[in-house]
């Protein structure tokens, strides 16, 4: 699993994906080899694999195995809402929260259905009720201070935003999508140097296709055209190309 990891820390999917296969095999039961092949699954939108992936887990797991149980629910929390299935999605984070009250999903799930659609200012509340009821977490769960911190961000509280981005990265490093948020943030505080900083980070961090294509769409929205068609050269270099 270590090896496994440290393929995801580095953006290595594919790899990663093939590592925790591999340990399914030789440990079947194995909870964390189990619900992180769900989750690198549903990481790369392949999410008819990764609801098979998590029933599956969820028909070995021990209904005393809460911990991995609910991490299960989430990642088909997680699905449900990709195929805008809202009272699926609401659901499977009502039975996770059941299984680990430690894990705040019923207000998260409104959270991430407000702020997909646009209703930012209704999905504050959500996203930080979610925060503040998971930060006694031993492990904390990915993705919460990101969208809270891209909730402010487009609420114009930027100095809270750049807080949160930051803290979502101290705790996973390897998260592309908040390094293309500071940046976001930056440029739109003129910040431009700042902001550059921030895609060749994210570039050095995960060189993955994910991250390519978000530094070139980056300075495409920026009105730098020559340095997105740069970003394409590097990423064909590379070898990251799709």
């Amino acid at each position: 699993s270590g090896i496994a990891g440290l393929r995801l820390g580095q953006g290595r999917r594919e790899d990663a994906l093939g590592a925790y296969k591999r340990l399914v095999e030789v440990a079947p039961h194995d909870p964390a080899a189990l619900v992180s092949v769900t989750q690198v699954l549903v990481d790369m939108g392949r999410l008819d694999e990764a609801v098979e992936q998590a029933e599956a887990a969820l028909a070995v797991l021990p209904e005393t195995d809460h911990r991995w149980r609910a991490s299960a629910h989430r990642m088909l929390m997680r699905f449900a809402l990709a195929r805008r299935d809202e009272a699926t999605a609401r659901a499977e984070a009502k039975r996770a929260e059941d299984t680990d009250p430690e894990m705040p999903l019923t207000d998260y799930v409104e959270g991430l259905i407000a702020h997909r659609d646009g209703r930012f200012a209704e999905a504050l509340p959500h996203f930080e009720a979610s925060l503040r009821r998971s930060q006694g977490r031993t492990f904390q769960m990915p993705d919460v201070r990101y969208y809270l911190a891209d909730t402010l961000a487009r609420l114009n509280r930027y100095a809270e935003a750049e807080r949160l981005f930051r803290e979502e990265l101290r705790y996973f490093p390897a998260s592309a999508r908040s390094r293309a948020g500071l940046a976001m943030l930056y440029q739109a505080q003129g910040r431009p140097r700042e902001a550059e900083a921030e895609i060749e980070q994210m570039l050095r961090t995960t060189p993955n296709p994910e991250s390519f294509k978000l530094a070139e769409q980056l300075w495409t929205m920026f009105g730098e055209p020559e340095r997105a068609a740069a970003v394409r050269v590097r990423a064909r270099q590379a070898g990251t190309s799709r």
